[in-house]
């Protein structure tokens, strides 16, 4: 039904695609696509409504000095030790470079990062 399908492309995340294929690569019909479907929605979509009203309600309350624009979005993206160790030694290099004319730390945040996936990454292929 329509009503159906319109409900659920509106709740259908990048996230909920990625996870639905991984079960579902064919184009089969199966009675468990439908309840997989919503309990992927059941989880993600809270996670992206609650911190984005939370944006919404309080972001006049954290002043902009922090610089905190772009860390919910950094956050949510780290996952796994690689990708921690990687954004500690960005922030470190952010900060050790902080002095640098044009912004240019945040540029040495991100070749230190990458380098140091690059080489968690070499090191976890040889084990």
């Amino acid at each position: 039904p329509r009503a159906q399908r319109l409900r659920m492309a509106y709740c259908a995340a990048d996230l909920n695609y990625v996870q639905f294929m991984k079960r579902f690569p064919g184009p089969r019909p199966d009675a468990a696509q439908v309840p997989y479907f919503w309990g992927g929605v059941a989880s993600n979509w809270p996670a992206w409504q609650v911190p984005a009203l939370a944006g919404i309600l309080l972001a006049d309350r954290v002043p902009v000095t922090w610089g905190l624009g772009f860390a919910g979005i950094t956050y949510s993206l780290i996952q796994g030790r690689a990708s921690w160790i990687a954004a500690g030694v960005a922030a470190c290099a952010a900060v050790a470079t902080f002095a640098l004319p044009l912004k240019l730390n945040l540029l040495v945040a991100i070749a230190a990062a990458v380098a140091i996936g690059l080489v968690m990454e070499r090191r976890e292929a040889r084990a």
